[in-house]
């Protein structure tokens, strides 16, 4: 939200981090170095490109990781267009 009552962010370590309006809340891994991030509202996804032909899916509604997105390139960058519900991603 545009209040930043909470954040997800990526870290170098392979890590995301779920930060709420009292600190820390969650922290999980990946299996790649994460290059990118991006939330798609229509289904609570998190979206994770990394140094791997995929995109992690995190389910922010269910709590646990989906199918990724395979792609035959590796994703280094993500935009989610929010009027035609489109994930665009830019790679090798």
């Amino acid at each position: 939200s545009e209040d930043y009552k909470k954040i997800a962010m990526v870290q170098h370590d392979r890590s995301v981090d779920f930060h709420a309006q009292y600190g820390a809340h969650y922290k999980t891994r990946i299996p790649h170095c994460p290059r990118d991030l991006e939330y798609n509202p229509f289904c609570a996804n998190l979206c994770v490109s990394a140094s791997a032909p995929e995109v992690y899916r995190i389910s922010l509604e269910e709590g646990k990781f989906l199918v990724p997105f395979h792609t035959d390139s590796n994703i280094n960058s993500m935009n989610f267009n929010e009027k035609l519900n489109v994930l665009a991603c830019g790679g090798d």
